[in-house]
């Protein structure tokens, strides 16, 4: 969830698992509205979002020998 600053796994069951929030209370509350109305945000409200770990954490892959370690690129 890259504006949101989440990372969720959905289980081979269905079960939504969060594994990171970095969301920040202050993130502007338009973002889900304008998602809502299916047009993309503004580059305004987009660039008031942003956690402090891992803003606009996007593209993860899990590897290692156990397939548990996580990278990310943004």
């Amino acid at each position: 969830m890259i504006f949101a600053d989440r990372l969720i796994a959905i289980t081979p069951e269905g079960e939504l698992l969060e594994l990171l929030d970095d969301d920040i209370p202050t993130a502007p509350p338009g973002l889900e509205s304008e998602y809502a109305t299916g047009v993309p945000p503004t580059f305004e409200t987009l660039s008031a979002t942003g956690g402090s770990i891992a803003p606009w954490l996007a593209s993860i892959t899990f590897g290692g020998p156990d397939l548990k370690t996580a990278t990310w690129e943004a």
